[in-house]
């Protein structure tokens, strides 16, 4: 079973580190990667996401909105606040995340 996960973050390094991480972790996981909230809001809409990613430079108001969204498209998405912690903490909150997934 393919595993969507969008890597959101306003700070672009993080970004690209979290993208790398995801799609290089396992042949069943995709990642998208968004800069700013109107990306991330049309992949949220319009690609089957499993898991956002939400790391630095995310506000609540950010993760608000998103969640919004997901809830209007009737979609059952995970919201994880990946803050750092290297690849090992990434993979282990996706994977709890995943798990907890009705």
């Amino acid at each position: 079973m393919m595993i969507h996960i969008l890597s959101f973050s306003t700070n672009k390094e993080i970004l690209a580190v979290m993208d790398r991480l995801v799609n290089k972790h396992d042949e069943n996981w995709t990642g998208y990667r968004a800069a700013d909230l109107a990306t991330a809001s049309e992949i949220i809409t319009q690609s089957p996401i499993d898991v956002v990613l939400l790391g630095a430079g995310t506000g609540a108001a950010e993760r608000q909105v998103l969640s919004d969204q997901a809830s209007a498209a009737d979609k059952r998405i995970r919201f994880i606040d990946h803050y750092g912690g290297g690849s090992g903490l990434l993979y282990a909150e996706v994977e709890e995340a995943l798990r907890q997934k009705v």
